[in-house]
């Protein structure tokens, strides 16, 4: 009973830091410098935006960390490795550091964090294809876990482009783990309700996440799902953690080799990402609906069918080809 109440004052504590940062929001953007300004190109929003809508989610996770599970000293270490990748957003919102420059300074902190972390390192290598289960040496665990964890991030940054999309597709992802008996982490509810409230003055683009945002969940989500899959008896595979992330993941592939084969920078942003597409023919609301479906439908799909994840996959890949290839004829 007592540990309800606390949840529910830590709900109207959050309530307060959202109803702050947005009746603030333009004082705290002009004060930081957090701005966004419309290009009427790629950013079509008609007004300055404020790139604060991560701060309230930071105050929030650290406090439910400090007051509900303090004794949790890998959430703790997940956290603050969350915040040094916010602050590094901060800095890349404030004077838009090249993709090498960031890179490096990701990895150089990865390495350094997890070399003095190992238990947040992927530790074995679990193949459901190959029927391959093996534990992984330290060295291999550390550049598996920096790549992986890159990826994800460039993954989730990517699908940053309109509204509120960033938002749903962390809860999505977040709620996957509980919902695929990868992780049973109560706190995963709990911040995915965060993140949700937080995203509704996003929704109507009052405030973005900005690169602080996408870089503080997308390193979040990473590590609480590599602790989950290094605390899994049953081995959950490889292929069924990708089946989370597909969509997003072959939205950056094919970005990526697009961009490529055009000789363009495959990390400079354009209008060619699929929720762009969606937002160009459909509302907002019914462009958040078709992106989150196509998303969960494999992740679902993967519950309620007893069959090999690979075949998951190759559904996901032609679902979303055929919804591309559907969306660029209209």
């Amino acid at each position: 009973m007592t540990q309800i109440i606390i949840i529910f004052l830590l709900f109207l504590w959050l309530l307060l830091l959202i109803f702050i940062n947005y009746k603030y929001r333009s004082k705290i953007g002009r004060i930081l410098n957090l701005i966004d300004k419309p290009d009427k190109i790629r950013k079509k929003h008609k007004f300055d935006v404020p790139l604060i809508a991560s701060f309230p989610l930071l105050i929030i996770f650290f406090s439910y960390s400090i007051v509900i599970e303090p004794s949790n000293i890998v959430l703790q270490k997940i956290l603050l490795l969350s915040s040094i990748f916010f602050m590094v957003g901060v800095l890349d919102d404030l004077y838009e550091i090249s993709y090498i420059k960031k890179s490096i300074l990701s990895v150089i902190i990865l390495t350094i964090f997890l070399k003095f972390n190992n238990e947040l390192l992927i530790s074995k290598t679990v193949f459901e294809i190959f029927n391959l289960n093996i534990y992984l040496i330290e060295s291999h665990s550390l550049f598996l876990t920096i790549i992986c964890l890159i990826i994800l991030v460039n993954t989730f940054n990517f699908t940053d482009g309109i509204n509120g999309i960033s938002s749903i597709i962390a809860i999505l992802w977040l709620l996957s783990l509980v919902f695929l008996n990868i992780s049973p982490n109560n706190y995963l509810i709990f911040f995915s309700i965060c993140i949700f409230l937080n995203a509704i003055p996003i929704f109507f683009g009052k405030y973005f996440l900005g690169d602080s945002g996408t870089l503080f969940l997308g390193i979040f989500i990473g590590l609480v799902t590599i602790n989950a899959f290094n605390l899994q008896n049953n081995n959950i595979s490889y292929e069924k953690i990708f089946i989370i992330f597909m969509i997003p993941g072959l939205d950056m592939i094919r970005l990526v080799f697009l961009r490529l084969i055009n000789n363009k920078n495959p990390f400079l942003p354009d209008r060619n990402h699929l929720h762009h597409i969606l937002i160009d023919r459909y509302t907002l609301f019914k462009t958040l609906i078709i992106y989150s479906c196509l998303v969960i439908t494999p992740i679902i799909f993967s519950k309620i069918f007893a069959i090999q994840s690979i075949y998951i996959i190759i559904f996901g890949i032609i679902l979303y080809s055929l919804t591309y290839l559907k969306l660029i004829k209209v």
